[in-house]
């Protein structure tokens, strides 16, 4: 019966039995990844790689050029994907019936998503997040030190010390120092500070590692915050031209364009990014391995000691010669 039915279904019906021929379908890596934008979750990541201000190949080269473990790559993609076992993950999506408060288990202020604990966790925020924040500074700093020749230094980044003022007779460099003005101004403290002597400029450099979806305002509002010293500094020490330039990432490696011009501003290539970008893969990877293994409880909490950094001014002559 089923031969005869098989020789007679000449593409009548959907199943074309009559066809012999195996139909396979290739699963081409354009279709898979077409197939991931649909997710609303999983998707967000790829999705956020075809905005107009992300440099998508840039954001993609630690996959070829940052030589992780696998293991440290695949807990990175889940990252990515959002597809970790936060409290809200358990709660909405895996539908857990024992997780009935998603609450940030440290804290208790907002709820456990991965974006929550990559960037916005006040318990995190002068620790972990800062560590993360100074080894792409230290990046920036040690690039330029090498650059201008203010420093011989071959140590890695994650032991580098930076100077708090170096200086040769071309360039003065500064690193977490505050400026006094007579204006008192609050926000006072970029990350970095260049000045060239030569052509009488300086540069204020200040190092943002948010979310993704907060590149471009964290962009604009490391500008706006920055201005008014910008404007009060170029009038002190008599600058032809004073600049305001932040070196902004996502905490999961997603490289804007900015993050490409600005750089190539300071005369700085793009193999920088590679190191910047493993360095903020690893430290976010770091803040959520180290999240997951903490107790419900804060008081059982064991954080790093916030990493000391250089307390200063200008040197004393900085209003007279300039410094």
């Amino acid at each position: 019966m089923f031969r005869t039915i098989r020789r007679a279904d000449l593409n009548h019906t959907p199943l074309n039995l009559s066809n012999t021929e195996e139909i396979h379908t290739p699963h081409t890596i354009d279709k898979i990844i077409s197939g991931l934008k649909q997710k609303q979750l999983d998707g967000k990541f790829y999705k956020d790689l075809e905005e107009t201000h992300v440099n998508k190949k840039m954001s993609l080269i630690w996959l070829k050029k940052s030589s992780l473990y696998a293991e440290t790559e695949g807990f990175v993609f889940a990252i990515q994907d959002q597809v970790i076992n936060t409290k809200n993950y358990r709660k909405y999506i895996i539908k857990d019936p024992n997780i009935r408060n998603d609450c940030c288990r440290l804290c208790k202020a907002k709820p456990e998503t991965i974006q929550h604990i990559i960037s916005s966790c006040s318990i995190l925020a002068q620790t972990d997040y800062k560590a993360r924040h100074d080894n792409v500074a230290k990046i920036i700093h040690k690039e330029l030190a090498t650059l201008m020749n203010l420093i011989e230094d071959t140590t890695p980044y994650y032991t580098y010390i930076p100077s708090p003022f170096l200086e040769n007779n071309k360039y003065k460099l500064y690193w977490d120092r505050t400026i006094l003005t007579d204006l008192n101004i609050t926000v006072n403290r970029p990350d970095i500070i260049l000045i060239k002597k030569h052509t009488n400029e300086a540069i204020l450099i200040d190092i943002a590692v948010p979310n993704t979806n907060n590149i471009i305002q964290t962009y604009h509002t490391k500008i706006s915050k920055y201005l008014q010293l910008s404007i009060e500094m170029k009038s002190m020490l008599n600058l032809k031209k004073n600049s305001i330039l932040p070196l902004v990432i996502s905490n999961v490696g997603v490289v804007p364009n900015s993050l490409v011009e600005n750089l190539k501003s300071l005369h700085l290539n793009d193999s920088i990014i590679i190191k910047i970008q493993k360095a903020v893969l690893l430290g976010t990877y770091h803040i959520v391995r180290k999240f997951l293994e903490q107790s419900d409880h804060v008081s059982q909490i064991r954080l790093a000691p916030v990493g000391q950094s250089s307390v200063g001014h200008f040197p004393s002559d900085a209003r007279i010669n300039g410094r």
